[in-house]
């Protein structure tokens, strides 16, 4: 069956999820395709997403008339516990959930053996995933000998929690229509069967994923086949013994489970949602895990159960707090000054707990009365919850700052005396009565009075860039101001008849004007250095007389410096060698080997070692081979060779042997391989001449199409070094088999997987009438076909059954008479394919 997320599991899926108090976010199953909490099927006619419904129930009449009327993604949630005596029929195609709430349903009946009470299931598109989000609600036998809890004809179930005593078993199955998918929950049996908590009567599908299960529920010996990648484990608990979960599966922490902050009295249950985070990531309920919650309604601490499903195992609980809303009084005539912080408002003192505010470090605002948010702390604290968010009112009144009246200064204004509002006006009295500007309350202030400035040079022998600055004094302060000059230079150069220098001008703008200070710095005249002639060598340069200016790299042919020219021009190249033809020399074994040159205008020699390459040409059975040498050297930027070279004698050549075998108007060739052969070629001698019949890589040849009693002259010839060695110095004479026979003898047997058939063929027997075929069955020969002709020797058998084998024997009927002499020394077998 394939299992496909339409819209209608989509809606059965949020249903749960609704009454579970969360929808997480990309919920899918660890065992089929759907979501956890409803098995989803494909329906192509659902165009859109149903609104799910809770159903409450109280009875058992409720209860089916509900279960038979429920809308894909529906909830019935238990109310009340109730009795099934008898089976009551569900035969509704839509997918829901049953929450047993903390609630039983109990099956009971008159009897001592085989009591039938149980929720029947008809409906191969009927979905039904039962738990439990109360604590210890579930299914349960009263009478043991109640046969089972549910039974499947058609339909899916899933289990997710809650428990499940059955009498002899909780589950059965009737058709391979019918799903079971144990994820969790918790079997007993009150009756001791050896099948275990589940029966499948020859068909069904049972998907074991997870679950809880007592020694009394015999799932220890019977051992249900798991789903792929699951397993049985100890779980340490003496009631519930043995787990199944998923190999690798991890255990929930205590710590992994986030705390559950206090909760409200209401008067009815408490279910508050949790939050599981491991390294893995967090939690999804339904998916990772499943929760059930106590009675948890009155006043106290309250606990919430947990279990681990898909890829997590294991049980815990966690506890939180109910608690009751404390009674209180809000506070009056509480006044704050205007922008003041709420932080110095303080709050009454009560007999039975302490005000604080919410926001201590907001600020008032406008004058006025208006609300703040405070928080009502109760003393006792165990039974009570803190109350925030209570409206208190404040009523805020503006203040009054008086600021003295300040003299101004060169740079700064000063101020008359005046009053600042918290409303942020200005006035002139503290009541508040003649209000003036910002502006009205300023002296300006009068400003500096400059004159010449004071000029600093850097060190004007420095090698660093030259700088400069001008400060300028007030004469009605002490105030300084510095400013950073514009430095500009001009050079005179020297020359080599006259000195030169260096002129400096320093500019700065200030109060509109503009101020300057210039400064000299002298240079020396250019002197010229003489440079005798010098002849040039074979490997040195020479050069001209001249004269050099060192201080401005240039060059001159006189000594007053009037003809520059470069550098280049002083230059006389050197003559460089001239090498004769090169002489080579090698070692014995041809591994090294050097080049020398001699020079023919100094007569120096140069050398260089060469390089040594080697190329093998192998000899082949047809060729000698050799070894190539070659030396290459490369001296002033050319390349020179020179090549050595030793010979190899030809292979020797061993012919194959070749032998053969002998088949109906046909010859098997065989022979041995030849060392390093590529290819073989067999060739017949016809009329004198050597031709090719075939090529290939093997060691084996059939020759077909051969006239019986002739003789063949054939030879194996074979291709090495990729050249073919021509020798038929192996050639052998060859001749078919007679396809006449005393006996007819199987010379084939061709066989039909498919239909489990086979087809004998057979020698021909000389002055053969017909052929017979029979078969050796219970101790005698039986004659399957008498009647076979004798120009058609075969004979093809019925449809068999594969794997059997049979001992068989074909007679040849000559002069009227059936030949079965030496019988037992020609029967053959067959097996069945």
């Amino acid at each position: 069956m394939t299992y496909n997320l339409t819209k209608r599991a989509l809606a059965g899926a949020l249903a749960v999820l609704c009454v579970a108090g969360t929808v997480p976010a990309g919920v899918t199953s660890n065992v089929f395709c759907g979501i956890t909490a409803v098995t989803a099927y494909a329906d192509a006619d659902v165009t859109s997403i149903p609104v799910s419904k809770v159903r409450e129930v109280a009875t058992l009449d409720e209860f089916i008339t509900a279960a038979n009327n429920a809308e894909d993604g529906d909830t019935i949630r238990l109310t009340d516990s109730f009795t099934i005596v008898g089976y009551k029929t569900i035969n509704n195609g839509k997918s829901f959930n049953v929450d047993f709430n903390g609630n039983m349903i109990y099956f009971d009946g008159e009897g001592t053996y085989k009591v039938q009470s149980y929720l029947y299931i008809d409906n191969k598109d009927t979905n039904i995933t039962f738990f439990d989000r109360g604590h210890g609600g579930g299914m349960s036998a009263i009478n043991p000998c109640v046969v089972r809890l549910i039974l499947i004809n058609r339909g899916t179930v899933e289990l997710l929690s809650g428990s499940y005593i059955g009498g002899l078993d909780t589950i059965r199955t009737d058709s391979n229509d019918a799903h079971v998918f144990i994820k969790g929950g918790y079997y007993d049996l009150l009756k001791e069967d050896s099948e275990g908590p589940f029966f499948r009567n020859g068909r069904g599908h049972y998907y074991f994923t997870g679950g809880y299960f007592t020694e009394a529920s015999n799932i220890g010996d019977t051992r249900f086949d798991l789903v792929e990648g699951f397993e049985y484990y100890k779980t340490g608990d003496e009631e519930y013994p043995i787990g199944v979960r998923k190999i690798g599966a991890v255990s929930i922490e205590p710590t992994d489970v986030s705390n559950i902050p206090d909760q409200k009295y209401t008067g009815s249950k408490i279910t508050p949602a949790l939050k599981i985070q491991t390294a893995s990531g967090l939690l999804h309920e339904n998916v990772d895990f499943t929760v059930s919650y106590a009675d948890n309604t009155e006043v106290g601490t309250a606990t919430i159960y947990i279990n681990g499903i898909g890829d997590f195992y294991g049980t815990l609980t966690k506890t939180f707090k109910i608690k009751d809303i404390p009674k209180y009084v809000i506070p009056k005539n509480l006044r704050a000054p205007y922008g003041s912080a709420l932080s110095s408002v303080k709050l009454p003192d009560a007999d039975n707990g302490t005000w604080y505010w919410d926001s201590a470090k907001d600020t008032v605002g406008d004058a006025g009365t208006k609300t703040f948010k405070a928080t009502f702390v109760p003393n006792d604290t165990e039974h009570y919850l803190s109350v925030s968010g209570i409206d208190v009112p404040v009523t805020v009144y503006h203040t009054y700052k008086k600021v003295k009246a300040v003299e101004p200064t060169c740079t700064k204004d000063g101020n008359i005396e005046f009053y600042i509002c918290t409303d942020g006006k200005y006035y002139t009295d503290d009541k508040g009565e003649n209000e003036i500007s910002l502006a009205d309350v300023v002296i300006p202030a009068p400003g500096h009075s400059f004159g010449e400035p004071d000029w600093t040079w850097s060190d004007l022998n420095s090698t660093a860039a030259i700088t400069a600055k001008a400060t300028f004094s007030c004469s009605k302060c002490r105030y300084c101001e510095t400013v950073d000059a514009v430095v500009t230079a001009k050079v005179l150069n020297p020359t080599y008849i006259a000195d030169g220098k260096y002129v400096y001008t320093a500019t700065v703008k200030f109060g509109g004007n503009v101020y300057t200070s210039v400064k000299e710095i002298p240079i020396e005249m250019i002197q010229l250095t003489h440079v005798e002639a010098v002849a040039p060598t074979c490997t040195k340069n020479g050069n001209i007389e001249y004269w050099y200016d060192k201080s401005n790299n240039k060059y001159f042919t006189d000594s007053k410096g009037t003809s520059e020219i470069t550098k280049d021009k002083t230059v006389i190249r050197a003559l460089g060698h001239k090498f004769g033809e090169p002489v080579w020399k090698w070692n014995k074994d041809h591994s090294t080997a050097t080049v020398s040159f001699a020079c023919s205008q100094c007569n120096t020699v140069q050398g260089t070692t060469a390089k040594i390459s080697t190329t093998t040409i192998m000899p082949t059975y047809t060729s000698v081979g050799k070894t190539i040498y070659e030396a290459t050297a490369t001296f002033n930027g050319k390349t020179y060779t020179d090549t050595q070279e030793v010979l190899m004698p030809k292979l020797v050549y061993n012919a194959p042997e070749i032998s053969y075998e002998q088949g109906y108007g046909a010859v098997k060739l065989s022979w041995t391989d030849v060392e390093d052969a590529e290819k073989y070629a067999v060739a017949a001698c016809v009329s004198g001449r050597w031709s090719v019949l075939a090529e290939g890589e093997g060691n084996s040849y059939v020759l077909t199409g051969l006239k019986e009693g002739k003789e063949y002259k054939v030879a194996v010839i074979t291709k090495a070094y990729g050249e073919w060695v021509k020798s038929v110095t192996n050639a052998i004479v060859v001749s078919p088999k007679d396809t006449t026979t005393k006996y007819p003898a199987v010379t084939d047997i061709d066989y039909n997987e498919e239909f489990h058939q086979f087809r004998l063929i057979w020698t021909k027997v000389k002055d053969a009438q017909n052929y017979g075929v029979a078969v050796y069955l219970a101790g005698r020969w039986v004659i399957l076909d008498q009647n076979i002709s004798a120009s058609t020797p075969y004979f093809t058998s019925p449809k068999l059954k594969a794997g059997q084998t049979y001992k068989m024997v074909i007679c040849a009927k000559i002069g009227g008479k059936w030949d079965t002499s030496a019988l037992n020394t020609r029967t053959f077998d067959v097996t069945v394919k």
